[in-house]
């Protein structure tokens, strides 16, 4: 995704692997700042599920697609992968963006790269 304060939030690629980044981006910032936008911009990503479901749906999970903007039998478009990190992060960090602060709190817990978490020992 692409953020450059006038059209924010457009994809440079055709592809979509369905990648975690933006949502955990909007997670830590909400968790951070409280600022509202992010919140905003994580339910703007959920109302695309439904294309979610149209485009990248299989009968066997959830594919990336070959390009974003084709408009045809999405069959297709897919390319018969579901990364790991669709369910591991991309989903999890949408759960708990719109979860109270205190699951899983980050004054608690820490992340690591495939979203897994690890209680802090204090």
């Amino acid at each position: 995704m692409y953020f450059d304060g006038r059209q924010d939030g457009y994809a440079l690629d055709r592809y979509s692997l369905l990648r975690p980044e933006t949502i955990e981006s909007c997670f830590y910032m909400w968790r951070t700042t409280k600022n509202p936008i992010y919140k905003k911009w994580a339910w703007d990503y959920a109302k695309s599920a439904p294309s979610i479901e149209k485009n990248a749906k299989s009968n066997s999970g959830y594919s990336g697609l070959r390009n974003v903007n084709f408009d045809g039998d999405s069959a297709g478009n897919l390319d018969g992968n579901q990364q790991t990190f669709l369910l591991a992060e991309t989903f999890k960090y949408m759960y708990l963006i719109f979860s109270e602060d205190d699951v899983i709190s980050l004054d608690d817990w820490v992340f690591n790269t495939e979203a897994h978490p690890f209680k802090i020992i204090k």
